[in-house]
């Protein structure tokens, strides 16, 4: 269902959705992806404040800070671009820095919040494990490393929960980013089973659950649950082989 509501109206939002819904005693996600910062601040504090209602809530923020303040020439440049489309930053002038924005979700009731820049995150193991940052050098060669840093570095992911199950700590806020995430969880990529068919096309056989990766292929339906991307590109350059990908719990049948 999706329930359309001016934001800024806590009140007829929370009516919409009492009745809609009926959400209260359900875990809520909220999610806001560079979206909350082009209201009126007030307005978008209101909103943290009014999901912070929920006994069981967790909240998920995605914005622009300003590490080194707003006369940094990237931070300029970010600045203007927004303000140039109609739609200026507004959030991030009062919360320009990650404590500022965990101390802004604490004040609004959360439990626990941690902030973490993309840039901090890509460089965290428990986040995106070092196979898999030089596997992705391999599908698309990046040299643009000092752009990235610098824009990485202005965005950040929050990350705040609210339980009864979960009083505030002592300290009043606490690392809640899993240690062991799904990207942590492998350390190696599988490897295809290639099945020669003649002099022309190779078949690779993969479960659901592998990885590989190809661009630019052409999807080819084989089965109804079985699909296969011909051609393409993939970590060697461009390839005329064509990949399977089936369900791992279904009998295997020669292609």
């Amino acid at each position: 269902m999706g329930v359309g509501c001016d934001l800024r109206d806590i009140a007829r939002l929370d009516k919409t959705l009492e009745e809609e819904l009926q959400i209260r005693g359900c875990l809520v996600l909220c999610s806001a992806e560079v979206s909350i910062t082009y209201m009126d601040v007030n307005a978008a504090d209101a909103l943290i404040t009014w999901a912070a209602q929920y006994d069981d809530v967790r909240y998920c923020l995605l914005e622009q800070l300003l590490p080194d303040g707003q006369e940094h020439p990237f931070a300029q440049k970010m600045m203007q671009h927004f303000a140039n489309l109609g739609t200026p930053l507004r959030c991030v002038q009062r919360y320009p820095l990650l404590q500022d924005q965990e101390t802004r979700f604490l004040r609004a009731g959360f439990h626990a919040v941690k902030a973490r820049t993309l840039w901090n995150l890509w460089q965290d193991q428990s986040a995106v494990v070092s196979d898999l940052r030089l596997h992705l050098n391999k599908v698309e060669p990046f040299d643009e490393w000092e752009e990235f840093a610098l824009f990485s570095s202005h965005y950040f992911v929050l990350e705040a929960k609210k339980t009864m199950a979960h009083p505030p700590s002592s300290k009043g806020q606490e690392d809640i980013v899993p240690q062991n995430s799904a990207f942590g969880s492998q350390s190696h990529f599988p490897k295809p089973t290639s099945v020669a068919v003649d002099d022309r096309v190779v078949l690779n056989v993969l479960s659901s659950q592998s990885q590989h990766h190809r661009k630019f292929g052409a999807t080819i339906p084989f089965s109804e649950k079985a699909i296969g991307i011909h051609g393409g590109i993939v970590d060697k350059g461009r390839s005329n082989t064509t990949s399977i990908y089936q369900d791992i719990g279904l009998e295997e049948k020669d292609v």
